[in-house]
């Protein structure tokens, strides 16, 4: 036997047992990659959804505000004498842009003190639909 074909035969069995080494290297690294792109995904798509609703959280307050100030105002339509919480309305639909598809529920209850009447008014701001529906509540008290 020539010494140059043993080493030849020695490097075969080498190269031949190295072989199936990068193939499932290679899978390993694409599967790797794969999951951290999911996972990118799902975060990307968790932030875009906690952003919305954390706008329309903001929307939801503004509409309590603003049905607070609406009821307000129609308690206030009058004379003083003639206060009266039915002149209140249950809800206020808003179609401003800012508030569009929001609407505020109403409540108003007056407390008599001898010859004072407190009136306490609330609302419910309540913005969006299903899972992206948020609502905020504010109060106020008129003497």
């Amino acid at each position: 036997m020539r010494p140059d074909t043993q080493i030849g035969c020695c490097e075969e069995r080498c190269l031949f047992r190295q072989r199936g080494v990068g193939l499932p290297f290679a899978i390993f690294i694409l599967v790797i990659l794969g999951m951290l792109s999911v996972a990118l995904w799902e975060l990307s798509s968790l932030a875009a959804t906690s952003s919305t609703l954390q706008v329309q959280n903001e929307r939801a307050g503004f509409a309590a505000q603003s049905g607070v100030e609406a009821a307000a105002a129609f308690l206030d339509d009058g004379p003083e004498p003639n206060r009266r919480c039915n002149r209140v309305p249950s809800s206020v639909n808003f179609t401003v842009d800012g508030l569009r598809g929001c609407r505020a529920v109403l409540n108003c209850v007056e407390d008599r003190d001898g010859p004072l009447t407190i009136f306490t008014l609330t609302a419910s701001g309540e913005c969006g639909s299903g899972n992206e529906q948020t609502i905020q509540q504010a109060e106020l008290r008129i003497p």
